[in-house]
């Protein structure tokens, strides 16, 4: 033998091979030696083992081999380069983890050695030396084995409190898409690792029984489980995935009520395509295990956040849903250059209707155009049709025609076989995830009320905790809290609490609002009830920087009542309010211009007591000018304004006349909508100016009261006749009611000039008795002028009358004088009032009377139709009159 170098260190990695020896008999064991972190063994002559060594072989054994056609080759320790006692597994440290150490089963320590240790025959030898080779240690394998790792402290990473369901999960993060359908079987079935403590050897009795009963052994776990141990060595994988054991799978997912019912999992359709006919047409139990509780990892890009798709087998992330999935519109290829392929495709294909990979959301599947399909599979039909119809076209197949049909039909019940299988499997993984949802939900809801019960111990008020109790859950559900220790509640603590002096905080500032309103309601009520429509909404009140101090004040102390000085100021508030709008309306008149107000100059030799009392003389003065000013011009028929709220709405403010008119809605509108935007209405005024001179009045000069006092009704010569209630007529107009249809009509060409016809005092009288009666007296808009019993709810008219009777001692109440009807008031549950109009017969005229019968208050006019019955049923004239039986009034007026 050549001389030898001297010895060096070798680092030995990779791993044993599958050998082609045959067996030899079992080592002796050996007694176990101390270990240290490196490991110096004997010397080896390194030339035996190169005579000996046998040719590397490749292991040819799959990871995701369904079935394990092929046996493992038996492991030689004679071609382990320390097969002597002088060296040992015994001696690895930390040998514990290796799965199945010590277990007394031919050949199985061989077998586990060979897949876990790092190994392996590809060393650079060199020339034949002999040294001591430097050994070292494996990796701790402990996370490849089941249930080695998953103790209680890891389980947030499997089940993060069941709060992030993926139901808008495209908008998650990461740790919000994991499969917690195997973090939940996880939770229910795992036995904790302090429980079942690690023994070396405990299972090398089991590996001794029979296959069969190893069997029924493995029929008592979930499918996770068994999931699991096919996935801890070839050996298990092959023997749990060979068509022996199928019946373990099939009571295993028939056992756990977790898992779906027995008809979704058999017989389960095959997503194949027409070239793999000959593939068994069943999802294998194992598979259908994978798909349920593998990793949520993409199968192209490796992202976390990707669900398995169970009508395509596959798991896509949203990127690449995005890019290797496409709608039929998507396709313009086909749809616009092959519209027969079009018309057939997309029936034969198999449909995703996942919109995201990261939940199990299918919404309307039956919507085609929502569905989405694999781009290689859209183009290998797209091949194969064109295939089918050279061949149908050429005629180079006999039959073509109708084997087509039949392979057409044969796709597409297996695409909706499948299409339907993947909706319900969906459907079902999507309900689990909503229990798991509503479960957490109600467990921490429970654990709200049970911090608010301690925080009422800690000296909190009840009224601030119980309404802090959803802010609470709040912090629980994003804090993932589903287990409140001692330490969970002293790390939220400060979050807690700082929820509950928030609604402390909210509920004085409610309560000293309360204290505002009620003492503004005690100034409203002294008024006379006539005067509460003008008066400012509250909200004006609690904006003033007085009331705004005193309800915003940071004291966490019971509020107290407002001081008399402060009350004292609530008069003249409101005046000032009501002023301020009055005089911001009458400077949008035209032309309208105020007087320069007064300048303060000091003379001498007066005192300030007297230059106080000469400037508010001066002042008043001025502000009684401007009064006058301003009710020259309010006071007015032709002052009409446009509400901006209610100029785009159906409410009657589109035409509002008078200053009274304005401040009643402008008071009597909601807080929340507050009509305090107005603009100057050129075309009512318009439309006022020339009705008020129809009715022989000076427009200058008119007001509202002298035009109201006319009491006269219009029609609209623009507007067509109309059909109403088998009537053919026109509409009757108050004047107010012409302004507001001039208004809204503004942008119709048909009414660019006005058409207004006065009726006749016959005809109006006709239209008043029909019209219905407004304010509606069934609408609780009434109350009470002489006292404040109807401040908080109005009435109905009967019964604000009934009380005017019955507590004033009133015999005949007067409208406007012992009862009231509040103005412009916005009537709960619907909007402003309007008033119904009264359609008039025109075609034909509603305009002859009966002289046959008695006339009343109101001359009863018909038109033909209506004459001639009532004279022959009535009067037993079947040859009218004109002069004898019936008479023709004027229907409008001269």
């Amino acid at each position: 033998m050549a001389d030898v170098q001297e010895p060096l260190p070798v680092l030995i990695t990779g791993q044993i091979q599958d050998a082609v020896a045959e067996p030899p008999t079992r080592p002796e064991p050996v007694t176990q030696l101390a270990v240290t972190e490196r490991i110096e063994l004997a010397s080896v002559n390194m030339s035996d083992l190169l005579e000996e060594s046998p040719a590397p072989v490749e292991d040819s054994v799959q990871d995701d081999a369904e079935s394990a056609e092929d046996e493992d080759t038996p492991f030689d320790p004679e071609l382990f380069p320390f097969h002597t006692e002088v060296f040992s597994v015994a001696r690895v440290p930390r040998q514990q983890p290796f799965p199945f150490f010590g277990v007394q089963v031919p050949y199985f320590d061989d077998l586990a050695l060979r897949e876990v240790l790092p190994f392996a025959y590809e060393l650079d030898f060199g020339v034949a030396f002999s040294g001591n080779f430097v050994v070292w240690q494996p990796e701790i394998l402990e996370a490849e084995l089941p249930f080695y790792t998953v103790n209680d402290d890891d389980m947030p990473k499997f089940l993060l409190g069941g709060n992030f369901v993926p139901f808008s999960s495209s908008f998650s993060q990461n740790e919000f898409s994991y499969n917690y359908l195997r973090g939940h079987t996880l939770h229910i079935l795992r036995t904790a690792s302090n429980y079942v403590p690690l023994k070396t050897g405990a299972l090398q009795h089991v590996f001794k029984l029979p296959n069969e009963i190893i069997l029924d052994i493995l029929e008592l776990v979930s499918p996770m489980d068994l999931l699991h141990v096919t996935r801890a060595s070839k050996p298990l994988r092959a023997l749990l995935l060979s068509k022996d054991s199928l019946h373990v799978w099939r009571t295993a997912f028939a056992t756990f009520s977790t898992h779906p019912q027995k008809e979704l999992c058999f017989p389960l359709p095959r997503l194949r395509s027409s070239a793999e006919d000959q593939l068994p047409t069943y999802y294998p139990p194992a598979k259908l295990a994978a798909m349920l509780y593998s990793e949520p990892r993409c199968d192209f890009c490796g992202k976390l956040g990707a669900l398995i798709d169970f009508a395509l087998e596959e798991r896509y992330c949203n990127d690449c849903l995005m890019e290797m999935l496409e709608e039929p519109s998507d396709r313009s290829d086909i749809y616009e250059d092959l519209p027969r392929h079009d018309e057939v495709i997309w029936e034969l294909l198999v449909p995703s209707f996942r919109q995201c990979g990261r939940s199990y959301q299918c919404r309307w599947s039956e919507d085609p155009s929502l569905a989405r399909y694999r781009k290689k599979d859209i183009d290998t039909m797209k091949d194969e049709l064109t295939r089918w119809f050279v061949t149908i076209d050429e005629g180079m197949m006999p039959d073509a025609g109708e084997k087509f049909e039949q392979w057409k039909k044969e796709l597409k019940d297996k695409a909706l076989a499948i299409k339907a299988y993947s909706v319900a499997i969906s459907d079902w993984a999507l309900s689990f995830y909503y229990k798991r949802y509503h479960d957490v939900t109600d467990r921490q809801q429970e654990l709200a009320k049970k911090i608010t019960k301690r925080l009422n111990k800690m000296g909190h008020d009840p009224r601030d905790t119980e309404a802090a109790e959803s802010d609470i859950y709040c912090v629980l559900r994003y804090a993932d809290v589903v287990r409140l220790k001692r330490r969970d509640f002293e790390t939220h603590r400060a979050e807690f609490v700082e929820k509950v002096v928030q609604w402390k905080h909210d509920r004085l500032q409610k309560e000293r609002e309360a204290i505002v309103c009620k003492s503004y309601d005690e100034y409203r009520r002294a008024l006379k009830p006539e005067q509460w429509q003008y008066q400012p909404p509250v909200e004006v009140i609690k904006e003033e920087s007085l009331f705004n101090q005193f309800i915003a004040q940071d004291v966490d102390k019971d509020p107290k009542e407002l001081s008399p000085d402060a009350v004292a100021q609530i008069p003249k508030l409101a005046k000032d309010w009501v002023r301020l709008q009055r005089i911001s309306i009458y400077e949008m008149l035209p032309g309208a211009q105020l007087p320069v107000p007064p300048e303060v100059t000091v003379e001498e030799g007066l005192s300030i007591a007297e230059l106080e009392a000469k400037h508010k003389a001066s002042q008043e003065e001025y502000d009684q000018t401007v009064d006058t000013l301003i009710n020259s011009r309010m006071r007015l028929a032709t002052a009409v304004f446009s509400c901006s709220r209610c100029k785009f709405a159906r409410h009657s403010a589109k035409a509002i006349i008078g200053w009274e008119s304005v401040c009643a809605h402008m008071c009597g509108s909601w807080p929340k909508a507050f009509h305090t935007n107005w603009e100057f209405c050129s075309v009512g005024y318009a439309a006022a100016a020339s009705i008020i001179r129809m009715l022989g009045l000076d427009p200058e000069i008119a007001t509202p009261e002298e035009v109201d006092a006319v009491d006269a009704r219009f029609f609209c010569f623009n507007c067509p006749v109309t059909l109403h209630r088998k009537l053919r007529g026109r509409k009757v107009y108050t004047w107010r009611e012409c302004v507001t249809h001039a208004v809204d009509k503004e942008e119709d060409h048909t009414h660019a000039s006005p058409a207004w016809v006065r009726l006749s005092q016959d005809a109006t009288t006709f239209s008043k008795a029909h019209e219905l009666p407004f304010p509606n007296p069934q609408k609780p808009n009434w109350g009470c002028n002489h006292c404040s019993e109807h401040f908080d709810v109005a009435v109905r008219r009967k019964e604000a009358i009934k009380h005017v009777k019955t507590v004033h001692s009133i015999e005949v109440p007067v409208h406007g004088v012992d009862f009231i009807d509040f103005k412009h008031r916005f009537e709960t549950g619907g909007a402003y009032r309007t008033r119904h109009t009264f359609h008039y017969s025109i075609e034909p005229a509603c305009q002859l009377v009966c002289n046959l019968c008695t006339v009343g208050k109101v001359k009863r006019l018909r038109n033909v139709q209506g004459l001639v019955p009532h004279l022959f049923h009535k009067h037993g004239i079947s040859m009218p009159s004109s002069v004898r039986d019936y008479s023709r009034i004027e229907l409008l007026h001269e």
